[in-house]
């Protein structure tokens, strides 16, 4: 996926943390209904995530969740959707998320929105790295997630192509 011969091509998990999230328990009342954004598949149709339908308490959070911090990437990994599109955005506040996403959190040295749109440009690919389970479910693995080769220029550059792209696509 190289986009410039002198950018050097890195594998995912070498530039970004990955995070599974979690589900609280649905019998209990006081996990639900907080003020925590918990987010799931039916979340993901914009590119900047604001709001999720669902929202958990501080104890939900501790006991079957986890929290993915503002600028994280969100990616679909699990769930019928994969089987045409590889549903990913970016978090404009802390969240909570399910089991059926990975966060992915760009470490120093690289921008957390050129890597979003790094992954958006992947789409492709990793649609092509999707696995079909049982009752039409799709499953994108984590390790092809991770081994994902990304290129990586210069912080300054990641930013000045992210402001582009920001700006041609209006937001």
């Amino acid at each position: 996926m190289s986009m410039h011969p002198s950018w050097p091509l890195v594998a995912l998990n070498t530039v970004a943390d990955f995070l599974s999230g979690g589900t609280p328990s649905k019998a209990r009342s006081d996990y639900w209904n907080g003020d925590i954004p918990w987010v799931s598949a039916k979340d993901m149709k914009e590119y900047r995530l604001r709001h999720s339908e669902d929202h958990i308490s501080p104890e939900g959070l501790t006991n079957g969740s986890r929290i993915a911090p503002k600028g994280a990437t969100l990616v679909l990994v699990r769930g019928m959707t994969l089987i045409s599109d590889v549903p990913i955005c970016i978090v404009e506040r802390d969240a909570a998320f399910n089991q059926d996403i990975k966060a992915i959190v760009a470490q120093n040295g690289i921008d957390s929105t050129f890597l979003n749109y790094v992954l958006r440009a992947a789409k492709p690919l990793l649609l092509s790295y999707v696995e079909f389970a049982g009752h039409g479910t799709g499953r994108l693995p984590t390790d092809r997630l991770q081994a994902l080769q990304i290129p990586l220029p210069a912080k300054s550059e990641q930013i000045a192509i992210a402001r582009v792209l920001s700006a041609l696509a209006g937001r």
